[in-house]
């Protein structure tokens, strides 16, 4: 059968060698204010590590860094996987 609308996107992805998933998804890079509430959130954990993303939230907030609970849960699987590997990694 004649295939008047071109190659599809596996045949080019295949011949250009890339994953078909890269064409539909590319990486933003993450932006200075959420590396610095990262590490902050870091410095956090360290200090307590059981409290939750409001109380994160409150502390960021007394430290004159505006953000929400919503942005604070957001970065914390980021925040606090750094934080837990570098604390397994020095023991």
């Amino acid at each position: 059968m004649l295939n008047l609308l071109g190659p599809s996107i596996e045949a080019s992805d295949q011949s250009a060698g890339q994953a078909i998933g890269y064409q539909y998804y590319l990486s933003k890079p993450v932006s200075e204010r959420d590396l610095d509430i990262m590490r902050h959130l870091d410095e956090l954990h360290l200090k307590h590590p059981f409290i939750d993303a409001r109380q994160l939230r409150d502390q960021l907030n007394l430290q004159d860094i505006k953000v929400g609970r919503k942005h604070v849960k957001s970065l914390i699987p980021e925040g606090i996987n750094a934080s837990t590997q570098l604390l397994y990694q020095t023991l």
